[in-house]
């Protein structure tokens, strides 16, 4: 749109308008719904689309779930202190006891030295 006081040639936003401005947010959703139960293909086929349209479209749904559920954090760490050798070199082992294997991160130094940096990193 053409600006009547600057003469600018301006775009307007539309908050129902996906990245794509072909499609809706609400088309990008049904897209989305239907990739979980069929494929990409099938579903191209089936709205008459291009599989990489389909798959943006179903790459935008998948970040908007993402973003609405955020990131869970542990539900119960772990601090374990483990010597490396001999003449106190140490490292430091904090983990989630929630899922096995998972470390959440590893200090080049004891508890002692590194308490506050890691209870501060875990919460």
């Amino acid at each position: 749109m053409r600006c009547p006081r600057c003469g600018a040639v301006k775009q307007e936003k539309a908050p129902w308008l996906t990245a794509n401005p072909f499609y809706t947010n609400r088309f990008a959703f049904f897209v989305g719904r239907r990739c979980r139960t069929a494929t990409l293909r099938d579903v191209a086929r089936e709205l008459h689309l291009d599989w990489k349209t389909v798959k943006e479209l179903d790459k935008q749904y998948m970040r908007e779930q993402l973003r609405r559920i955020g990131t869970p954090g542990p539900k119960s760490i772990g601090i374990d202190e483990i010597a490396i050798r001999k003449g106190h070199t140490y490292r430091l082992v904090v983990s989630d006891l929630g899922k096995l294997g998972s470390g959440l991160a590893i200090t080049h130094c004891n508890f002692t030295k590194c308490q506050g940096r890691v209870l501060s990193m875990t919460i």
